[in-house]
Parts: C-alpha cells; sequence; structure tokens
C-alpha cells in the first residue's frame, strides 16, 4: 500500500518532470506486491490459515520469476487485496498487513535528510518515499479552523477497496507512532464494519472511527501540523497555522550561510535547492520568497553569475548524486527520491548525461 502528495510551490511543469508524465493506468512494483504476500504468509498462523500457505506460497513463487525492474497493474493489486480478505475470511487485512510494514528503510532515509522537519513536510516525504513502490492513493491536506484533515483520495480512476482505504490510515497511524506525531485523532471511513469486527478497529487504528462518512480521513489538531519532528517540547496552541512551504521557508533561511554575494550567493542558492529536493522540484518562485527577494532579481542575481535556475537546479543535483553514491548505500530508488525526481528512470537518464554511465558504474568506480 502507498501513497503520494504534493505541496505547494514545487515545480511540476518544469523540463525535469516532463519525462514522468502520468500514467493512464496507475501502477505496482512487483517488489511491493510481493513484500504484501510476504507479509500475507507470516499472519497465516496468527489467522488460523495454515492450509492456505500453500495457496500463497504458489503466488510468491510466480512473482519472484517476474523481472525485478517490471510494474503491475495497481487495480489489480487493489482487487486482490479485498479477494485475500474474503479467502482469509479477515476483514480488516488491509490493517493487519500495516503493522507489519517494514519501516526500516524510511529510518534511514529520515536520517539522510540531516534536518528537522515539520509533521506537515513529514507527511509530504513519507507519502512520496512509500510511493517508490506503487501509486495507489495520495494524502491531501487541509485545515479548517482548529482542525487537519487528511484525506485519501484514490489515485486516477482507481477504485479503492476496503483494504486499502482502512491501509492508507493504519499506515497514516503508524506513522505518527514511529516519529512521534499525534495520539488523539478521529477516524472517518466511508464504510460499514460487521458487527464483530468494531472492537478490532480500537486496537488496531487507537480509536473506534466514524463508519458511512463521506470520505477516508484522519483529524487531528492543526497545531500538530507546525512541530518540528525530534523536538521533545509540547505543542504550543498559539501556533500560526501554516503550510508546508513557510514551515521549509523559516527554517531553510535560519540555516542559510550568512554571506551572500557573488559566489557565496550561489552556494547558499544550492544549498536551499538541495534542501528542497526532499520534497520535489523546488521552483523559482520558492527559493526566491526564501531569499526574500522577487524571482526576477533571483534570476537577475543568477545571471550576473553566468547561471540559470535551471543550470543551477543541474548542479544541485549533480553534487548530491555524487555525493550520495559515495558515502551511502541507499538504492537508485531512494537516491532517485532524495534529488526530486519522480521516478528512477528519470534520475537514470539525467546520470548518463553528466557521467555518461549508469549510477551503479559509478558507485563501483568510487569503492
Amino acid at each position: 500500500m502507498s501513497a503520494s502528495s504534493h505541496s505547494g510551490p514545487l515545480d511540476q511543469n518544469n523540463d525535469s518532470s516532463i519525462a514522468n508524465a502520468p500514467l493512464a493506468a496507475p501502477t505496482v512494483s512487483v517488489q511491493a506486491v510481493s513484500e504484501n504476500i510476504r507479509n500475507i504468509v507470516s499472519l497465516l498462523p496468527s489467522l488460523n490459515a495454515y492450509k492456505l500457505e500453500p495457496y500463497f506460497r504458489n503466488i510468491q513463487l510466480g512473482l519472484n520469476k517476474l523481472p525485478v525492474n517490471i510494474r503491475l497493474p495497481a487495480q489489480g493489486a487493489v482487487n486482490n487485496a479485498e479477494i485475500f480478505a474474503k479467502i482469509l475470511n479477515e476483514e480488516n487485512l488491509g490493517m493487519l498487513l500495516i503493522e507489519k510494514f517494514n519501516f526500516n528503510k524510511f529510518e534511514t532515509l529520515l536520517k539522510l535528510t540531516k534536518t528537522r522537519l515539520p509533521l506537515h513536510a513529514f507527511i509530504v516525504l513519507f507519502s512520496r518515499y512509500v510511493g517508490i513502490g506503487s501509486h495507489i492513493f495520495t494524502y491531501d491536506v487541509s485545515i479548517v479552523g482548529q482542525q487537519a484533515t487528511v484525506t485519501v483520495n484514490p489515485v486516477s480512476n482507481l477504485e479503492l477497496g476496503k483494504q486499502h482505504r482502512e491501509g492508507a490510515i493504519a499506515l497514516l497511524i503508524r506513522l505518527f507512532r514511529e516519529i512521534g506525531g499525534p495520539q488523539d485523532y478521529e477516524v472517518a471511513l466511508p464504510h460499514s464494519p460487521s458487527s464483530n469486527s468494531i472492537a478490532n478497529y480500537a486496537t488496531l487504528l487507537g480509536c473506534t472511527p466514524t463508519f458511512n462518512a463521506s470520505e477516508t480521513s484522519l483529524t487531528f489538531d492543526a497545531s500538530w501540523l507546525t512541530v518540528m519532528i525530534g523536538d521533545n517540547n509540547s505543542i504550543n496552541t498559539n501556533h500560526n497555522f501554516v503550510h508546508l512551504e513557510q514551515c521549509k521557508s523559516q527554517q531553510l533561511k535560519d540555516e542559510l550561510p550568512k554571506k551572500s554575494a557573488g559566489p557565496a550567493f550561489i552556494e547558499e542558492c544550492k544549498f536551499l535547492v538541495q534542501q528542497s529536493l526532499f520534497f520535489g522540484t523546488p521552483s523559482r518562485e520558492l527559493i526566491a520568497d526564501i531569499l526574500n527577494m522577487s524571482v526576477r532579481t533571483l534570476q537577475r542575481r543568477l545571471a550576473d553569475n553566468s547561471l540559470s535556475f535551471k543550470a543551477l537546479l543541474e548542479q544541485a543535483r549533480k553534487e548530491l548524486a555524487q555525493r550520495y553514491l559515495a558515502e551511502t548505500n541507499i538504492t537508485i530508488a531512494e537516491l532517485s527520491l532524495l534529488l526530486g525526481y519522480q521516478d528512477s528512470s528519470q534520475f537514470f537518464r539525467a546520470f548518463k548525461t553528466w557521467f555518461g554511465m549508469a549510477p551503479s558504474h559509478y558507485r563501483q568506480q568510487q569503492q
């Protein structure tokens, strides 16, 4: 199960995004499907479903024969989740699978960012990271008064089943648990429970949901969105309820190097671009806002140093790619995300343009 999210003035229409136009039919990676099957097999003893192990093992064997880079139709994955729940006679299968979700890789990713982030930014980063494997639903954050609501919406024309709707909410709650996010929240689900499963929701979600709602959502105190994850401070209910870009903008302003003339200005801009890449491709408008200048002034000062914004973005990505490949063991998919690309193939093409070789070959040369 996976998600994606969007965040304000990130340039989704620039040159680096054109090569990754949305697919007509959303897909999931074979690795993501295989992981779900492995997790189902691990659940069989607790579900008293030993006799079904050969059935799921055969599915696993079939998946293992597929090329590792193949992607499968997302609607098929959604439909299969509903079928598996019926076969196992477990209507809360989606939530149970989230209990098995491996957060280790995500923890590694957070360490690589080397910066504290507001909760809103964590939600965006988490959505993009999990979305490497599949693209089934999005998390969309809205604020009304004192309340923040994260709504789960299907990608494209997908029809989400009960298992993925519940799994998406359980995944978000699991994230909050892992990073010290809000523990007081309300859940809304657009379907009815069976009479014998209501207690399971309280156990797996930490609350009893409102059923037959108009949407799949999780609501909590909006002041949480600006809390810097990693701080031990109690929540300040007087927080201004700002959006991700404002949180990020202020944080980066605080971390900026103090010099701002000539080459030092270029290093400042590059620093900001590199920090912003974790959330997607940063726009000229975002960087100009952080620097407290107009877009026209930003472009003029870059031109004074014989540099365009596009070239600056290219330099920032190129330097980070070299550093991560030489100094870490993160996967190419993870590196693609850290550099603001929407998929690995987009990064692969850029890297071959820079160095005339594949990222894996470059890494081998550095070791």
